[in-house]
Formats: structure tokens, sequence, C-alpha cells
């Protein structure tokens, strides 16, 4: 799966990445590595990733909410990867990456 992302769309999915690996409280080897490889795949070092922490996330998903459905589709299944790369899914993971889902307008509310 290739996509390329704006600097401001990577800096919104860093910070949503980042909130996949934050939300069981853990920060797993397997998660630092999968980092790692986004890191390289899509060309960001670690002070993005402390600049993208420090952004907001409303404002972040006003940015991807405006992609077409083929680019939030593969940031959603990044997530997932991220979320999946432990060897489990931690219910607040499964949640965070339902919630970002929701707020991008990827996927139907649900209740």
């Amino acid at each position: 799966m290739s996509i390329v992302l704006t600097e401001s769309e990577k800096l919104a999915f860093v910070k949503m990445i980042d909130g996949v690996i934050q939300a069981d409280e853990i920060i797993h080897d397997a998660e630092i590595e999968i980092m790692s490889q986004l890191m390289s795949r899509f060309d960001f070092d670690s002070k993005f990733v402390a600049k993208a922490k420090k952004e907001n996330l409303d404002d972040c998903i006003s940015i991807l909410t405006s992609l077409p459905s083929e680019k939030k589709s593969s940031i959603i299944q990044l997530l997932n990867v991220v979320a999946m790369s432990d060897g489990f899914v931690h219910k607040n993971e499964l949640n965070i990456i339902l919630e970002y889902c929701q707020s991008i307008g990827l996927c139907n509310k649900i209740g």
C-alpha cells in the first residue's frame, strides 16, 4: 500500500499513530519498531514525532477529514498495523482507532 502525504497530513497521521501507541499506556518494543519503520517509510524523525505530539487533535482530524476515502482507508489500515504490532490489540487501541475512523468521516458513528 503506497500512500503519499503532505507535511500537514503526515503531522496529523503521526499524531494519530502516537495516540494508538499511547492508548494502552504501555509502549511495547514492537510499537517502537513499527514507528521506526514508518519514520523511514514516510521520511520523518523523532523531532517530527515530538512536534506531532504537541498538535491539537481536532486540527489533525480536520486535516484528515478532507482526504479522499482511499487515503483515509490507508491511514486507518496503518493505524491497525500499529495496534497489532505487539501481537495484541488492546481495547483502548481499538476504541481510539474507531474514534479516529468516525472522526475523519470514514466509518459511520455507532450509537
